[in-house]
Order: C-alpha cells, then sequence, then structure tokens
C-alpha cells in the first residue's frame, strides 16, 4: 500500500514536472486564480499589514529598536574613539538617510510622532510635579526688593525703550489728529 502510495505521488509530481502536461496547465490555472482571487479581496494585504501593526505595537519590537540603537550607539563610540572623522560622517549619514526615509514614508513618520508625543507627554506627566515644586520653591524664597532689581535688570532697558516709543507714536497720533480736524491753523 505504502509503495502503491509512493509511486502515485511521484507519478503526480513527474506529471506536473511537465510544463505541457494537462495536469500542470490546471494546477497553474489553479495557482494563478488563487493568487488573483487573494489580491482582488485584499485578504493577503490585510492580513500583512494586521501583522504588521501588531509587531510594531509589541514590546518585543520596541525592545528590539532599543537593542539596535544601542549596539549603533557602541558601534559609533567605538568608531570615534579610533576615528573622529569618520564617525561624525557616518552619524551625518545616519541623520541624512533617517531624515529621507521619513520624507517618504509618512505612515513611517506619523508613527513615529506618535511614539514620541506618547514619550515626551508621559515624561512631563511624570516630572511636572518636580518642576512646579522646583519652581514654587524659588519664588516664594525671592526676596521681594530681590525680585524688583532683578525685573528692573531684566526688562528696565526694555521698559524704557517701549516708554520713548508710546511717547513718540502718541505724539505722532496726536499730532495727525489735530491736523486732521483743525487742520494747518
Amino acid at each position: 500500500v505504502v509503495k502503491l502510495l509512493v509511486e502515485g505521488v511521484l507519478s503526480v509530481i513527474d506529471e506536473l514536472l511537465q510544463r505541457e502536461s494537462g495536469l500542470r496547465q490546471d494546477f497553474d490555472a489553479s495557482l494563478a486564480n488563487l493568487a488573483s482571487e487573494l489580491h482582488d479581496t485584499g485578504r493577503i494585504e490585510k492580513f500583512i499589514a494586521e501583522s504588521q501593526q501588531t509587531y510594531i505595537e509589541s514590546d518585543a519590537f520596541a525592545e528590539a529598536v532599543s537593542n539596535v540603537i544601542r549596539a549603533v550607539l557602541i558601534k559609533i563610540r567605538q568608531n570615534f574613539e579610533k576615528n573622529p572623522d569618520q564617525a561624525a560622517g557616518l552619524i551625518t549619514t545616519a541623520i541624512t538617510d533617517f531624515a529621507n526615509a521619513l520624507l517618504k514614508d509618512s505612515e513611517l513618520e506619523r508613527r513615529l510622532n506618535t511614539r514620541l508625543t506618547t514619550a515626551v507627554h508621559s515624561i512631563l506627566e511624570n516630572i511636572r510635579p518636580v518642576i512646579v515644586s522646583y519652581v514654587t520653591q524659588i519664588i516664594e524664597n525671592w526676596d521681594s526688593d530681590d525680585l524688583v532689581d532683578r525685573m528692573e535688570n531684566e526688562v528696565g532697558r526694555d521698559l524704557q525703550f517701549i516708554r520713548i516709543n508710546g511717547a513718540v507714536l502718541g505724539a505722532l497720533v496726536g499730532g495727525s489728529l489735530h491736523v486732521l480736524t483743525h487742520g494747518f491753523s
């Protein structure tokens, strides 16, 4: 039975190897129809897109990116120590290539922006209380006389220019209105 089964399979394979055989032509037509059907329904593209999105959003992908970045940074540091000029060229090339890739792939740019926005938001949420506490402590420790002196030192000169410009502009507008309403008399 096994021998007959093996001979039957080999016979089918031999016939499939012959391009002009009817079985081969039917097989080729079936494959072409299957490929056309899969393309027309969009099932392959949908599967690939879903798989890609799942992979991109996975922790494994984030870890893989971190590992690649870590390895690249180690390689850059090693190259920089050996030949600083060459390392600078590599960094420039890498940044340029990455920027060009972003310009060509709007989806990649969108995903990167989303990840960066999320990361910055997370970082700010974590350090916001520390920043508020620090600024509050600094302001509470200011002496009012010291604060007035600092304000005068920082914006005093600008305030003087604002006063002079305001006076000149006021004189010009007032003079113009006077001339318009009363004439030159």
